[in-house]
């Protein structure tokens, strides 16, 4: 039977406090496939990190049963204020099943989201998957 092992969430980088959005409405901006990194200076209380309110875990598509395959899947995670998932994309190089089980599953995913002085605020994380089929 395939076993799954979820390993944690990492924050990779909070993005800009809304208040400095410039007044755009992020639904309707493009949302680069890899966010850079950013560089947050807070002058006050230190920001909430996002934290997994409710997650699905991915299915492994039944061709793979059986085949002894271990693999680690990592996926880069843009999470809206309202805490949804806006984008989701594999950045590790991995078996194009596992990666769309991987992504399709933490598209699901909702967040606590992050705060920067009590305002939520888009966020980008890590979110690793390790498969391991035997």
């Amino acid at each position: 039977m395939p076993v799954l092992r979820s390993v944690c969430c990492a924050i990779v980088a909070a993005q800009v406090a809304a208040n400095t959005l410039g007044g755009q409405d992020r639904e309707s901006t493009p949302c680069p496939s890899v966010v850079a990194p950013a560089v947050i200076q807070v002058d006050g209380p230190r920001p909430r990190y996002p934290e997994v309110i409710k997650s699905v875990p991915p299915l492994i598509p039944k061709n793979l049963h059986g085949i002894g395959l271990s693999e680690t899947v990592g996926v880069q995670v843009v999470i809206k204020p309202d805490g949804r998932v806006l984008d989701a994309v594999v950045v590790t190089p991995s078996s194009r099943l596992l990666a769309e089980a991987a992504v399709n599953a933490v598209r699901q995913w909702e967040y606590r989201p992050t705060t920067m002085q009590g305002v939520p605020i888009y966020t980008t994380v890590m979110v690793g998957f390790t498969f391991t089929i035997a």
